[in-house]
């Protein structure tokens, strides 16, 4: 990457991006003075470069590419889990202290299949519930055709 400044200083490259690094991670300049060695006063004059607001874009883009890497390994985890759960049971111990498994009732089925539809559905960017009242709405176009009613519409008229 290029130089983040072309005239010579005190700190490298590299410590100003790990000065950018903390400050995307705890957002408070003291805390990131503290953390990398760097007057607070040489971290605000820093802030008003271009280059600070350029680096801490890239950098807080990454941080969202890993936070959504780790959040879509969660709801794979989560989702073979949910899985062996509809399949096999819960598991539950026993009055002997043995693990064995309880087919997962109704209420929790009906949960759970409610939700991922509703999921499902918004990831198919699919409605996931109706708005409106029917009668509201042919009532609706029955006015917007009243209102065409009797119209001229591109040389015809209508009856």
């Amino acid at each position: 990457m290029d130089a983040i400044e072309s005239h010579t200083s005190l700190y490298s490259d590299e410590k100003r991006r790990e000065a950018i690094a903390a400050y995307a991670t705890t957002g408070v300049m003291t805390r990131v003075a503290e953390l990398v060695n760097i007057p607070v006063s040489t971290l605000y004059g820093w802030r008003k470069c271009e280059w600070w607001e350029t680096l801490l874009t890239r950098i807080r883009d990454e941080k969202a590419d890993e936070l959504d890497a780790m959040l879509t390994e969660n709801i794979h985890l989560a989702g073979e889990q949910i899985k062996d759960r509809l399949t096999d049971g819960d598991y539950l111990v026993s009055k002997d202290g043995a693990l064995k498994r309880k087919p997962v009732g109704a209420r929790d089925l009906a949960l759970v299949q409610a939700i991922s539809f509703d999921k499902r559905a918004l990831g198919r960017n699919q409605p996931t519930s109706i708005s409106g009242n029917s009668k509201d709405e042919l009532k609706k176009l029955q006015d917007q055709f009243q209102a065409l009613a009797g119209k001229t519409v591109e040389g015809e008229r209508i009856e």
